[in-house]
Parts: C-alpha cells; structure tokens; sequence
C-alpha cells in the first residue's frame, strides 16, 4: 500500500513538473514584448532658432534686403550677441549675419570656382601647388571689404579631406590663410616643427607678394581700399575716379606695388590730381597743380545760359527734356545730356551756334583702324576717354583723350574712321 502511494506522490509530481514546464514554454513563444528601451533623444542643435523666436529688428532688416529668399534656417551664438541665417535666393544657397539689433554685418554667396577672378587663381598658385579648389563663397560686408573664401584641398590632407580655407580681398590679394588642424599623436613634435618651418615660408612668400606683379594692372575705383575711398571723398568729393594702377615706382621702391590714382572732376576739361598710396591704403604723395593755381586766381563768376542756346538745342534734341550747362574756357556753353545712345556733351557759342557734340563710348567700339593709329603713334600713353563726335558738314569722327603718366599730361587726338588724324 505504501508503496502505490509512493508511486502515485511521484507520477503527480512528474505531471506537475511537465504542465509547469509546457506553461512556461508557452509564455516564452507568447508574452508580450518588453517595452521597448527608449530612443536616445535627437541631439538638437543648441543654436536652432525657431522664427518666432528671432528677434523683431533681424527679422525686419532680413526681409527689408532679402525679400526672395526662401528654406531660412536660423540661428544664434551662444551670448545671443550675433544671430546667422542660412536660406536659398536665386536659387543659390546664402549665409546672411546680423547683429541682435537688426544691422545687416555680411553676407556669403555660393560661387562657381570656374567664374573665380584669374587674380584669385593667380595668387593660389604662388602660394599652394597641386591643390584642388572645393568650393568658393564670395563675402560681402557691411563695411565694403568684401572677399572671398576660398576652400581647397592639398595633396598632405587627401586622406582626412581637410580643408586649408583662403582669405582673398575682391582684387584677388591675399588676406589670410586656416589650415585644417593636425590630429594629436604620437609624431607631434615632427609634425609642429613641420609646421613651424612650413608657416615661417609661407610668411616669407607672403612678403614677396608686395614684388609680384600678379593682379591686374588696371583696377576700378570701387575695388580700391576703403581708406583711399575714404581720403578721396573727404579731400576730392566733386572728383571721380579715372584711372588706377596698381604696380610699383622708383620712388617708391621699397613699398612694392603701390596705388597710382588718377582722380578728376566731372565734364571736359576739368581738373584733375594724381595721388599715391601705399598697398595698404597709407598716403604716400599729392600731385596737384591745378589746386594750386585756385590759391591765385579766383574761379570765374557763373552766368545763365543764354536764350538763343536753349532755343538752338531744342530745336536739335527735341527728345531730351534733361540738360546741364556749363561753361568752358573758351567762354562756350556745353550741354551734358544723356540719350539712347548714352552720355553726350554737346558745344554751343554763346550766340546758340552748334560746334560739335561727343557721345561718349567704350573705346573698344572705336574703330580698329582708329585704335591702331593711337597705339601706333601714341605707345607710351592711356587711353582715359573716347568720344564718337558729329558736326555740320563733317562726316562722324572720334575723338580719343591720352593720359601720359610721365608728366602727369593729357592729350586729346582726333581721327577720322579710316584711321587717319582729322584734318
């Protein structure tokens, strides 16, 4: 009896150790998943501004000078002093700063390398071989020192794809240079000494460019420093700008390339001053003989144009409805005006008689015959102006005004189309 009672005891326990075991198989296969580990939460940028949250004088002064720009971005330095917004206009990506109480400071365009300025290239060259230009933003300022950053791969950083990032002014002159930093390791004192000896020649080459005569000879005026702008506008703000070379001068030899400017005041004939500054934008000379002949001699009184010219100039430009008179030295009225054509002087006697009027062109549009003769005869000259001139009974001729930067002359030519001087 015992022993059945043993056996029965052990068969239940047996059975019990099976539907406990089917039952936690059961619950294997079907439970319910375990709550899934929450995601890390996205790294949002600590910068990201939402538009709302933009400040009211940025966002005005945004919209006021970018009102097409599209896809905005905005974002804020961590002391909230500089607020920075990227967005698309014309179909190009822009980077605009302003600073929290709504002044515009630059903006950065995306670039097309291919349309870089030759300069650019130029001044690349001297200073990087084998390098590989990535991308190109042009830069400009609030302050008109405008620029450009160039970024360019060299052959050293081919591997890690760090980029050397290339300051260059709007002419093309080298500004400043970053390069990528060096990684940390074992070779650290071989690679800063590498470096050190590296920046130390790059400094020398650096010094050698005020002797290179790799920028256009021939510049604009508004590509000049914003402190010669500054100085012409102060002591000359009547005069405009006519000519600029950058290059050097014995007697300046120990500046390098320098600053030759010739400035004049508007119309035929006028005045006109020769200023030298340093590379730098650093006044070095003053040449101007005809302020000192206005210590002397007292600027002639200014008197009406008379009657029979405006009679005589409406009846020949019946279209204009704009003309500006001036007298010149002979005692002659000459009528400024513009037409389809452009700008215009037109000569007058004082008894309203037409002399001549000149349309001023692109001395590019004379005629090759014409060019050839001035450069022929006139090699060490500048061309400043160049005129198509009609009068009565004369067949259209031009009229070219030379610069001769030896004495500071000028010298005006006329020629006939063929090329041959007016007789």
């Amino acid at each position: 009896m015992n022993n059945m009672r043993t056996l029965k005891m052990v068969a239940i326990l047996l059975i019990g150790i099976i539907l406990c075991g089917n039952v936690a198989y059961g619950q294997s296969k079907n439970e319910p998943k375990k709550p899934a580990k929450k995601a890390s939460k996205v790294q949002v940028d600590p910068t990201l501004l939402s538009e709302d949250k933009v400040p009211a004088p940025v966002l005005k002064t945004f919209k006021k000078r970018f009102s097409t720009a599209t896809e905005m971005q905005w974002h804020s330095t961590p002391n909230d002093t500089i607020v920075m917004v990227y967005y698309v206009m014309r179909e190009v990506p822009m980077e605009s700063e302003f600073g929290a109480s709504g002044y515009w400071i630059e903006t950065r365009e995306t670039a097309d390398p291919e349309k870089l300025l030759s300069a650019c290239y130029k001044t690349l060259d001297v200073f990087y071989q084998n390098y590989k230009v990535k991308s190109v933003y042009k830069i400009t300022r609030s302050d008109k020192n405008n620029q450009f950053l160039i970024n360019i791969l060299e052959p050293q950083n081919a591997k890690s794809q760090q980029l050397t990032k290339v300051y260059l002014d709007k002419s093309g002159r080298f500004i400043k240079a970053e390069a990528p930093e060096e990684k940390i390791g074992a070779e650290d004192n071989v690679v800063d000494k590498k470096a050190s000896k590296e920046e130390a020649k790059i400094k020398k080459e650096f010094e050698k460019d005020r002797q290179l005569d790799i920028y256009p000879a021939k510049i604009s005026g508004d590509e000049l420093p914003n402190s010669i702008q500054r100085w012409i506008d102060k002591n000359y703000p009547d005069y405009l700008v006519k000519k600029v070379d950058y290059t050097t001068d014995e007697d300046f030899e120990a500046e390098g390339n320098i600053y030759i400017i010739m400035i004049q005041r508007s119309g035929i004939n006028q005045p006109y001053a020769t200023v030298w500054f340093t590379r730098d934008g650093d006044f070095l000379q003053l040449q101007d003989d005809f302020k000192k002949e206005q210590t002397v001699v007292e600027e002639k009184v200014k008197r009406p144009v008379t009657e029979e010219v405006k009679r005589a100039f409406e009846e020949k430009y019946p279209t204009v409805k704009t003309v500006q008179w001036e007298e010149d030295e002979d005692g002659n009225w000459v009528g400024n005006f513009t037409d389809k054509y452009g700008q215009n002087y037109a000569f007058y006697s004082n008894s309203g008689v037409w002399f001549y009027t000149r349309n001023v062109i692109d001395y590019a549009k004379v005629p090759y015959a014409v060019r050839t003769a001035v450069e022929t005869n006139y090699p060490k000259y500048t061309v400043m102006n160049a005129y198509k001139v009609s009068a009565p009974e004369k067949k259209p001729y031009y009229t070219i005004e030379l610069y001769l930067k030896k004495d500071k002359s000028t010298l005006i030519v006329d020629y006939q189309q063929t090329g041959k001087p007016l007789e």
